[in-house]
């Protein structure tokens, strides 16, 4: 079907099932990061439970993927070989990433902050048991 017959609703489907599918695969993809970064900790019997973030990521991530794809950012290497506009793209897309997640830092260090006090205080009110700090 032509980009120009497609109605509203068309469109609005067909990005929301894109969405959906890089939301799901780039979910999966974190989840086994956390899955594995906590198996790693876990040999060092320090708890890891920030399996949440993944889903946060993954949903964040893949929006900022759709509108750099809408603004066709790294599309100019069309013609050339193949490795040249995927490196290209790669590089534009983790640039994005990041310049995206900078607004997050400050809220997800007093997340990672108000967590830590939380388990330093339950862990020094617990008889027996000694404090971290």
């Amino acid at each position: 079907m032509s980009e120009t017959k497609r109605t509203l609703k068309q469109k609005a489907v067909h990005e929301l099932r894109e969405y959906l599918v890089m939301s799901f695969y780039l979910f999966v993809v974190f989840s086994l990061f956390v899955i594995y970064k906590s198996v790693i900790l876990a040999e060092h019997q320090i708890d890891f439970a920030l399996h949440g973030f993944a889903l946060i990521n993954a949903l964040a991530l893949a929006k900022v993927m759709l509108v750099a794809q809408e603004l066709h950012l790294g599309d100019q290497f069309k013609d050339a070989p193949l490795i040249y506009p995927t490196l290209l793209k790669s590089f534009v897309f983790t640039l994005i990433l990041r310049v995206s997640k900078l607004p997050k830092m400050p809220r997800l260090a007093w997340f990672a902050a108000s967590r830590f006090t939380k388990a330093s205080l339950t862990s020094a009110a617990v008889p027996g048991r000694e404090s971290c700090v």
